[in-house]
C-alpha cells in the first residue's frame, strides 16, 4: 500500500509541474515547447490510469507480485539502466488508456510529431518560405501551429488525470484495509 500511495502522490505532482510549464509557455506563445510540455502530461495521465485499473486488479486478482512489478517499474523503472530496472514503454500506457479514451492516442501522436524534429516541430513551426523572393523566413513569429493541438489534449488529460487519480484513492484505501485486516 505506502508503494501505490508513493506513486501516486509522485504522479500527482509531475502533473501539476508539468500542467503547469504547459500553460504558461501556451500563454507566452512557445507552441512548441509547449505541446512538449503536453505530451508528457498526457504519458503521466495514463501511467495514473494503469495505476488505478493495476489497483483494482491487484483487489480481483489478489496477485500481489504483479502488482508489486507494477509499482517497482513505474517507479524506479529507467531506460538507461541507472536504476537497475526496465521501465515501461509509455506507449503501452497510452494505448491502454485510448481503449478508454478514444483519440487520445490520436491526440498524442501529435504532440509527438512537435516533440521530435519531424516536419511540424521544425519546419512547419519556425520557418515560411516566401516564394515571391525566394525567401526562407525563419522564427517562431513567422509560423504558428494551432493552438488545439496543445489545449484539448491539455484539458483531456487533466480531467481524466484529476477522475483517476481521485477515484484511486478508494481502492488504495481498500488494498490498505486489507493488509491492516491480513497480508494479500
Amino acid at each position: 500500500p505506502y508503494k501505490a500511495c508513493s506513486f501516486r502522490e509522485v504522479l500527482i505532482h509531475r502533473v501539476s509541474d508539468l500542467a503547469d510549464a504547459a500553460i504558461e509557455l501556451l500563454l507566452i506563445g512557445n507552441l512548441v515547447p509547449a505541446f512538449v510540455m503536453v505530451r508528457s502530461v498526457v504519458e503521466t495521465t495514463a501511467m495514473m490510469y494503469w495505476l488505478r485499473e493495476k489497483s483494482k486488479d491487484l483487489l480481483e486478482k489478489r496477485d500481489e507480485d504483479a502488482f508489486d512489478e507494477f509499482l517497482m517499474k513505474g517507479m524506479l523503472g529507467s531506460r538507461d539502466g541507472t536504476t537497475g530496472r526496465s521501465s515501461y514503454n509509455i506507449l503501452t500506457a497510452v494505448d491502454r488508456l485510448n481503449k478508454e479514451f478514444d483519440g487520445i492516442r490520436g491526440m498524442y501522436d501529435q504532440l509527438c510529431e512537435f516533440t521530435h524534429p519531424n516536419w511540424a516541430g521544425v519546419m512547419g513551426s519556425y520557418s515560411v518560405i516566401d516564394k515571391d523572393n525566394f525567401l526562407l523566413c525563419l522564427g517562431k513569429h513567422h509560423q504558428k501551429p494551432p493552438i488545439v493541438y496543445g489545449l484539448a489534449p491539455l484539458i483531456a488529460s487533466l480531467a481524466i488525470f484529476r477522475d483517476y487519480y481521485n477515484s484511486s484513492a478508494g481502492l488504495l484505501k481498500e488494498i490498505n484495509d486489507s493488509y491492516e485486516q491480513t497480508p494479500l
